[in-house]
């Protein structure tokens, strides 16, 4: 078409040029939309579903390892499900799989596309693997109170604004702020509660929030500064050497055995602590010695690299 508008051109028959010019910039739009949307339903089914699936997927591997729900009824309902055929879930997303695999193959899909679908199937053939376990938690929620389900589901929606803030926290990062402030506030009132013996827990975590809630108000963009990195280096082996100190003086304490959730033993490693010290201090001179050298562009020392990859 570029040739025969050109000797259209050449020929002075302008008005056939600029017809035949409009029908090219049609096919060209009507090409581009084409690029543009190839594919894009089906893709975004399968992946809206992988991900979907995913989610089920993790809520069934917590309930089932992580969960105390009812022991009679799932303890009954596992030993079901070891006695049915699980093969044929499997089977059949083998199958599936196969069918798809073979129309991808035909069409000369990317292999990328193979990777979407074999994901996805293979999630939703773990899930109905566990069909059984799923029958038995609808029987489970069914037979309960009206109010456990609605605790259900206001967790499900707390969940929901969690994530929805996680989500806007990607551009405005000051929500993180209201976060630290709220939850300061909140866990501060909920420890003063729950902790029997006087402490100061409960104001050391709501001036922590409080304190961390500042650093989301900085801008994300801040250059190179190896005062802070050195700075952090060192309030991380103070505070190591504090907690051993308090660890040695704490004797029979126990509420410092409380935090530290351990019984009074001999450590297995007596040294571990004096070389994690050191491994903070290193890295933090190794920082230091890094960037100097970077900013003067400079190569690194073999030296240099070689205690990089030992801390590492």
């Amino acid at each position: 078409m570029l040739n025969q508008i050109e000797e259209l051109l050449s020929a002075r028959d302008y008005k056939a040029a600029m017809q035949l010019s409009e029908n090219l910039r049609s096919l060209a739009l009507k090409g581009l939309h084409y690029f543009q949307t190839y594919d894009l339903l089906m893709l975004m089914a399968m992946i809206t579903l992988g991900y979907i699936s995913w989610m089920v997927f993790l809520v069934l591997h917590v309930l089932q390892a992580y969960t105390l729900l009812p022991g009679d009824i799932f303890r009954k309902e596992e030993a079901v499900r070891q006695k049915s055929n699980t093969g044929k879930a499997q089977l059949c997303g083998c199958l599936f799989m196969a069918v798809v695999s073979v129309l991808l193959f035909l069409e000369r899909s990317p292999p990328l596309y193979h990777a979407y679908f074999a994901m996805t199937i293979f999630l939703w053939t773990q899930i109905l693997n566990e069909y059984k376990f799923i029958k038995a938690l609808w029987r489970y929620l069914r037979g309960r109170e009206s109010d456990y389900v609605i605790k259900l589901l206001a967790l499900g929606v707390v969940s929901m604004i969690i994530l929805e803030l996680l989500v806007h926290s990607f551009t405005e990062r000051k929500l993180y702020t209201w976060c630290f402030l709220i939850v300061g506030a909140i866990a501060s009132i909920y420890l003063y509660k729950s902790i029997p013996w006087r402490s100061g827990i409960p104001v050391f975590v709501c001036l922590t929030c409080w304190f961390l809630s500042l650093f989301t108000l900085m801008p994300a963009e801040i250059p190179d500064n190896n005062k802070l990195v050195n700075a952090s280096g060192v309030m991380v082996i103070v505070i190591g050497l504090t907690g051993k100190w308090l660890d040695l003086k704490a004797g029979v304490n126990r509420f410092w055995f409380g935090i530290c959730n351990h019984e009074k033993r001999q450590p297995r490693f007596p040294m571990l602590f004096q070389l994690q010290a050191l491994l903070v201090g290193l890295s933090s001179v190794m920082v230091f010695l890094s960037t100097s050298h970077r900013t003067v562009k400079q190569e690194l020392h073999t030296i240099h690299q070689l205690m990089n990859w030992f801390i590492a």
